[in-house]
């Protein structure tokens, strides 16, 4: 589409309008004479659209054969360019040097768009096929990509399939994962006991596969067996399977939190702006850099330059540095007890989220005041469970591999 385009910019195009009854005759007898028309909309009696410039004669003929009124909007491209500054020859020149520019670099790859998994990460992808010759300013005609594709899937057993599709500028990398990697083969028999994670006492044996060591009401230990991996049926048989369970507990929790007296708050300070130019990956500077010094945040904004619809291998890069003075602020212990809370909430929802449906049953909360700082203890009284897997592996090639007596 973008080669159309510039082809009617150089050959010139018109924008018209016919105005009368039934216009649509108007485009019909257009048609019959060969006259290419396009972006037509009707408007009630009123029909938009464009031209060739050089089908403003046969245009103006067929709207008069018709009794139709030919209105023209707009005049554009080259010819109307070259007439509007006949005189001026360094245009000219500079014209047919910048299209002789666009189409030498329309040999390079402008665009590189990666379709990857998620065990691939986008930069060591690029990094990677940089050094086999595809990057971000690589002459399109010197990219073997057979021999790229067989020696990316040769070299990474991450990758089970990879296409690369050249088109013009973009080159569009598309990556299937090997759905094989990073799995183990399974070997022998597995054995898996659950033993307790805390201290407490049972309130809740949930079995579903195993067989049970503890009931409601005992108390337990830390490490101690729970449920074995070990399943006896009434006939005497023994069969070893991994264990699965829930097994709830009333535990105790206690957490410590100490704060200074002195803490530190930031104050924005100055603010300065970092302007780049990236044109096939040379970086250029496009503003003065001011320097900022101490704490700061960067916020970077990236922007691509587009023509038609087309991303260009041009790049504007604005960083915005903020920087912070650190002052130094001494705490009360209302103000204390806030900060100190909000430390224990966070410690609450990972300490929860930890834990298999745990919720908490009662907890006793002191903050008290020391020479060089505050501190808050917590007590918490918690259901949870308690249950931890512990895997044996059992490998039974030894009994296969012994010779028969």
């Amino acid at each position: 589409m973008i080669v159309v385009s510039i082809l009617r910019w150089l050959i010139g195009r018109i924008s018209f309008a016919v105005e009368g009854r039934f216009p649509e005759r108007f485009i019909n007898l257009c048609a019959k004479n060969g006259i290419n028309l396009w972006g037509l909309r009707g408007e009630g009696e009123r029909i938009t659209g464009c031209a060739r410039l050089t089908d403003l004669r046969r245009l103006e003929d067929a709207a008069k054969k018709n009794g139709h009124r030919l209105v023209i909007e707009k005049k554009s491209g080259l010819p109307v360019m070259l007439k509007k500054h006949r005189t001026r020859c360094g245009l000219l020149a500079g014209l047919i040097i910048s299209l002789g520019l666009w189409f030498y670099a329309s040999g390079f790859i402008w665009n590189i768009t990666l379709r990857l998994p998620d065990t691939i990460n986008e930069y060591e992808m690029r990094a990677t096929l940089r050094e086999y010759g595809l990057y971000e300013g690589a002459w399109a005609k010197s990219i073997n990509v057979d021999s790229i594709t067989d020696s990316l899937c040769a070299g990474d057993k991450r990758i089970s399939w990879m296409t690369i599709n050249i088109s013009g500028t973009d080159a569009e990398v598309n990556i299937s994962p090997n759905l094989s990697y990073g799995t183990k083969k399974r070997e022998g028999i597995i054995l898996s006991n659950m033993v307790s994670a805390a201290d407490g006492t049972v309130t809740r044996v949930n079995v579903y596969n195993g067989t049970a060591e503890v009931r409601a009401g005992d108390g337990i230990r830390r490490g101690q067996l729970l449920v074995s991996g070990v399943m006896e049926y009434t006939n005497g048989t023994s069969v070893l399977a991994n264990s699965r369970a829930c097994v709830y507990a009333k535990t105790v929790r206690s957490v410590k939190i100490e704060l200074p007296k002195t803490v530190y708050e930031y104050e924005p300070d100055r603010e300065a702006e970092k302007k780049d130019v990236s044109l096939f990956g040379l970086c250029l500077p496009a503003a003065a850099r001011q320097a900022l010094y101490g704490e700061r945040t960067v916020d970077t904004d990236r922007r691509q330059l587009s023509l038609l619809g087309h991303g260009l291998p041009l790049y504007f890069t604005c960083e915005k540095h903020r920087s912070y003075i650190k002052k130094p602020v001494e705490l009360k212990l209302p103000q204390a007890e806030e900060l100190l809370k909000g430390k224990l909430a966070l410690y609450e929802l990972f300490m929860l989220s930890q834990t298999n449906k745990g919720r908490v049953l009662n907890k006793r909360i002191t903050v008290k005041e020391k020479p060089d700082g505050f501190v808050l203890e917590a007590l918490y009284e918690l259901e949870e469970d308690v249950c931890v897997n512990t895997v044996i592996r059992l490998d039974d090639r030894k009994e296969q591999e012994a010779p028969a007596r």
